[in-house]
């Protein structure tokens, strides 16, 4: 069963749009058919399973912050940045999480970041700051 619940979450994570309880039966469906997992999982409880793990809803960040002094610079340089800590341990949670809640925690992530100050700016500077919630 666990095999059966870890390909149909690749196959459910593929799915371009709105993950709805529809799409999750559809892709259990189609694991089904096959004939090795067809034997060896009850449809209900694939789909119950499934269910569990793509409806987590995580609600949007709030940010409070004075940006008088700051020049936004994480945009420009994303693409510059080697995450190679983050790359592992995003792929250690995508195992753990749905798509949604960790595309937020990579979006909220890069907010933060984005915030503190530029590591290469020249001169002098201060920036703090301080996160609260589930971190």
């Amino acid at each position: 069963m666990k095999q059966a619940v870890e390909i149909a979450q690749l196959m459910i994570s593929n799915h371009k749009g709105e993950i709805t309880t529809d799409v999750i039966e559809s892709k259990v469906d189609e694991l089904l058919n096959i004939r090795t997992y067809g034997s060896i999982c009850s449809r209900s409880e694939l789909i119950k399973e499934l269910e569990s793990s793509f409806s987590v809803w995580t609600s949007d960040y709030k940010m409070i912050s004075d940006d008088d002094d700051h020049t936004p610079w994480l945009p420009e340089k994303l693409g510059e940045i080697d995450w190679n800590f983050w790359t592992r341990y995003k792929t250690f949670l995508a195992k753990k999480l749905p798509p949604d809640p960790l595309n937020k925690l990579d979006k909220i992530t890069d907010a933060i970041l984005g915030k503190l100050e530029d590591p290469e700016l020249e001169g002098p500077w201060d920036r703090r700051g301080l996160v609260a919630g589930s971190v």
